[in-house]
């Protein structure tokens, strides 16, 4: 199975849009996750610069709004 989400794709198709938009972009881009905002928060909180972006193929214990859970099939 071929993985979909890969950094290297993703700044590609940034710079495309823009260089400087491809630089600013920290990624890290997982299998799967607990939640992608649990892992922002852990990393804002931590001193992670403005620009983070989480990614994940899917997520086990992932929330919407209000809290609610969601189902994210890979």
């Amino acid at each position: 199975q071929r993985d979909l989400l890969f950094a290297a794709g993703i700044r590609r198709a940034a710079a495309a849009v823009s260089d400087d938009a491809a630089r600013a972009l920290s990624l890290q881009v997982f299998r799967s996750v607990s939640s992608t905002n649990t892992l922002i928060r852990e990393a804002a909180a931590q001193g992670a610069p403005e620009g983070l972006v989480i990614l994940a193929g899917n997520q086990t214990a992932g929330r919407g709004r209000l809290g609610r859970s969601f189902f994210s099939p890979e």
